[in-house]
C-alpha cells in the first residue's frame, strides 16, 4: 500500500485539500500502477 505524507501550512480550504489529495492519488495510480483504493494520503 503506497503511503504519502503531506505537510501543509494553514490557510488551505477543505476543497483545496480534497483536490490535492485526489491529484496525488491519481499520480500514484498512473505512476506506480497501483489502485486508488490502495493509496493512503495523510
Amino acid at each position: 500500500m503506497p503511503v504519502v505524507h503531506v505537510y501543509m501550512f494553514e490557510g488551505w480550504t477543505v476543497e483545496q485539500r480534497r483536490k490535492i489529495v485526489a491529484g496525488i492519488t491519481q499520480a500514484m495510480v498512473e505512476g506506480a500502477g497501483t489502485e486508488a483504493k490502495e493509496v493512503h494520503v495523510g
